[in-house]
């Protein structure tokens, strides 16, 4: 039976979700619903899968038999993690120098995630000028927009992170929904972490996803955009059987 409080935290986690996801913006918190965790169990998830995001053991499940999306072929899940090749180096903090590959467009997807989420406004806005595509000129400012979003969802003042409050996001798995030459579209699935006055400073961790369409531009993978992002809920914890069936691989970042 749901509390009061449970059914607060429930609207809270779909205002965010309509916030970012249906308008499309390119965020790294894309999916957060940190405030909707009670007290820091993902209620959505399934009651089999563990927060770590560790399949059962009894699992066995290859997901669908290689299917192609373009120039890729999706990988059985018995073939492991993907590693993914580390970029060449940074340029004011954000990783840059990916190979023109598709494992090197998902490395720059995952990373690029991993570096703007935060409650740092002026951080984001430099990951969207460094990482968005010449083509995407507002990178920036949905960047930044994105971390207003998570802010106010924490319940933080703009430009004072406060004590205790935090938000980060780990990629644990991607998804390789269509892939060309020099376009490819990626999901990543990982989970984010996050404490602010909304969650009484108690940390909160929920599965989360970031969905970017990469193009290669100026010689390295860019962000030109996000992807319309069609996924049941809840999400799949990253590891989970149900992760695999619905097309989602492991990485591990090198």
């Amino acid at each position: 039976m749901f509390t009061a409080a449970d059914r607060q935290a429930r609207v809270l986690r779909r205002r965010l979700l309509y916030a970012v996801v249906g308008v499309g913006l390119v965020v790294a918190a894309i999916v957060i619903g940190l405030t909707g965790l009670g007290v820091g169990v993902n209620r959505d998830r399934p009651a089999d899968v563990p927060l770590d995001g560790v399949p059962p053991a009894a699992s066995s499940s290859t997901g669908p038999a290689t299917p192609s999306t373009g120039a890729w072929v999706v990988p059985p899940v018995s073939a492991g993690p993907l590693i993914l090749p580390p970029p060449a180096g940074t340029a004011r903090g954000v990783p840059v120098g990916f190979p023109h590959t598709v494992p090197g467009a998902i490395s720059a997807a995952a990373r690029y995630a991993e570096t703007a989420v935060g409650l740092d406004e002026t951080r984001a806005r430099t990951v969207g000028e460094v990482a968005g595509a010449p083509s995407y000129p507002s990178a920036a400012d949905d960047f930044a927009h994105g971390v207003r979003i998570a802010s106010s969802t924490l319940g933080v003042q703009p430009g004072d992170a406060g004590i205790g409050a935090y938000l980060t996001f780990q990629a644990r798995a991607y998804r390789v929904v269509d892939a060309g030459a020099d376009r490819a579209l990626i999901h990543v699935l990982g989970i984010a972490d996050g404490a602010g006055p909304a969650t009484s400073g108690q940390g909160r961790q929920a599965v989360s996803v970031a969905a970017y369409t990469m193009v290669w531009a100026d010689g390295d993978w860019k962000i030109d955009g996000g992807t319309d992002l069609e996924e049941p809920q809840p999400l799949p914890a990253p590891g989970s059987a149900q992760a695999y069936e619905r097309g989602w691989r492991d990485l591990a970042i090198a």
